[in-house]
């Protein structure tokens, strides 16, 4: 049996329980969006394990990631932009910040653009750990997102 029909045997032997038990069965939609959320915990949970052997937090290796994935390419980002992207306020991305400044993974610029504003930039170091990260977790995110495909596929868009 393939991993990937591993990991859709627990949600559909609950469909065959609840089968049995003459309750309703879940939608193809439900037992998709079940799988993903689990794909997702297990992406997570592994990403927090690859990050601390690369020597990272999980919260780091998401700023860096946010920092490599610069639309401009610049590995360069406002702490507003930051925040925006991790969904933090900006108190936690300045402690964020920070830390990995401390740390030597990123370093503190002003804009020249706007004095008014600090950027956060990518020392080349910490991209290095970065990919190593992002490389070590290429088959969890390929699985997760033949489950996302799969979630779409079971809820088309309506026309």
């Amino acid at each position: 049996m393939s991993e990937r029909e591993l990991s859709r045997e627990p949600f559909l032997s609950l469909v065959s329980n609840d089968a049995a038990a003459g309750a309703d069965v879940p939608s193809a939609e439900v037992i998709v969006a079940a799988r993903l959320r689990s794909q997702l915990r297990g992406y997570l949970a592994r990403g927090k394990e690859v990050a601390a052997a690369n020597g990272l937090t999980i919260e780091r290796y998401d700023l860096l990631l946010c920092l490599l994935a610069a639309p401009d390419g610049t590995r360069t980002l406002s702490v507003s932009e930051i925040g925006r992207a991790l969904h933090l306020q900006q108190t936690a991305v300045t402690e964020l910040v920070n830390r990995a400044e401390a740390a030597g993974l990123v370093r503190r610029t002003r804009s020249k653009a706007d004095g008014r504003v600090t950027l956060v930039v990518l020392e080349p170091d910490a991209a290095q750990q970065a990919f190593r990260v992002f490389e070590s977790l290429r088959s969890e995110r390929t699985s997760f997102l033949d489950v996302a495909r799969d979630l779409e596929r079971a809820n088309p868009p309506k026309q």
